[in-house]
C-alpha cells in the first residue's frame, strides 16, 4: 500500500488483462493524489478481465481516468475507497471518455466530504455503461449517490443494473446535476 499501483500518462495505447490490481495507495505525493490502483492521464487504457480491489486515493480509490479513453471490460471494481470530495470510491471520471461492458462495480466507498459517487463519479464528456452492475457501493456527504454521481456530461444505460447500494433511501443510486442527462437505452434496471 505504499504507492499507486499502475499509472498511464499518455503516450501509446497501454492494455492490462488478466490480472489483480490490488491494494494501491494513491494518497502518497505521486501525481495529483488520484487513482489508488490505477491513474490513466490523458491515456488510452483498456482494463480486460481485471480485479481492482482494495485500493484507496482521495478520488478515484480503485481507478481514476483524468482527461484519457478508459475501456473497463469484462472487469471487477470492489471494495475501493476515496477519502476525498467530489470523488468516486470505485472509478473517478473527470473529462474522460468512459465505457464499462460486462463489468461490476461493487463493495466501493466514498465516505467523505460531498457530492460525491460511492461506485462512479463522472464529470463527462461520456460514459457509456453496458451489460453491467453497480451495487452495493456507499458514499456519504451531501448531494451524494451511492450508485453512480454525475457532475457533467452524458451517461448513456443500456443492459445494465445501478440498485441496491447501500442507505439509497438517504443516498440516492444515482444523482445527476442539473443540465446532465442520464440516458436510458433500454432494459436497465435503476433504484432510487
Amino acid at each position: 500500500n505504499a504507492s499507486r499501483v499502475f499509472a498511464n500518462n499518455g503516450g501509446n495505447p497501454v492494455v492490462l488483462s488478466g490480472m489483480t490490481i490490488a491494494q494501491g495507495n494513491g494518497q502518497s505525493p505521486i501525481v495529483n493524489g488520484s487513482g489508488g490502483a490505477i491513474l490513466n492521464l490523458a491515456g488510452s487504457l483498456v482494463i480486460l478481465e481485471c480485479n481492482v480491489i482494495g485500493s484507496s486515493a482521495p478520488s478515484g480509490g480503485g481507478i481514476s481516468n483524468g482527461a484519457g479513453i478508459l475501456l473497463v471490460l469484462n472487469s471487477t471494481i470492489a471494495g475501493n475507497e476515496a477519502s476525498g470530495s467530489e470523488s468516486g470510491g470505485g472509478i473517478d471520471n473527470t473529462l474522460g471518455e468512459l465505457t464499462i461492458i460486462n463489468s461490476t462495480i461493487s463493495g466501493n466507498d466514498a465516505g467523505n466530504g460531498a457530492v460525491n459517487g460511492g461506485g462512479l463519479w463522472t464529470n463527462g464528456p461520456d460514459v457509456l455503461i453496458t451489460n453491467s452492475t453497480i451495487t452495493n457501493n456507499s458514499a456519504a456527504g451531501a448531494s451524494s449517490a451511492s450508485g453512480i454521481f454525475m457532475e457533467g456530461g452524458t451517461v448513456r444505460l443500456r443492459n445494465s443494473i445501478v440498485a441496491g447500494n447501500v442507505n439509497n433511501a438517504v443516498r440516492a443510486d444515482v444523482v445527476v446535476t442539473a443540465g446532465n442527462n442520464v440516458t436510458s437505452e433500454g432494459w436497465n434496471l435503476i433504484g432510487n
